[in-house]
C-alpha cells in the first residue's frame, strides 16, 4: 500500500484500495455470509496465518476474520483455499 500505511502502523489510515479475502487458516473461507441491512465495520486483528494485515469484518450479525487478497491462499498447500469477495 502506498505510503507504507498498513495496520499495527496506522490503523484508521490507508492510501489506496484494500482487497480483502477470507482464507482456510482462518476457518471461515466457504461459509455463507448474512449481508443483513449491508452495514460493515472493520478493526485491525491477529491472524494465526502469515499476512500483511487481517481485520475483524462485522456484517449482518456475523463476525469473522478477513486478511489482505495478496497474503491469501499462499501457504502452498492443496487444501489451502481462499475466496475474495467483489461488489457487482
Amino acid at each position: 500500500m502506498a505510503g507504507g500505511n498498513i495496520p499495527g502502523n496506522t490503523p484508521d489510515a490507508f492510501d489506496a484500495a484494500l482487497a480483502l479475502a477470507r482464507d482456510a487458516g482462518l476457518g471461515t473461507e466457504g461459509t455463507p455470509v448474512r449481508v443483513g441491512d449491508g452495514k460493515v465495520s472493520m478493526s485491525a486483528a491477529q491472524a494465526g496465518i502469515p499476512c500483511q494485515c487481517c481485520f475483524r469484518v462485522k456484517l449482518g450479525g456475523e463476525e469473522f476474520l478477513m486478511v489482505d487478497y495478496a497474503s491469501a491462499g499462499k501457504s502452498w498447500h492443496r487444501d489451502s483455499q481462499m475466496e475474495v469477495w467483489m461488489e457487482c
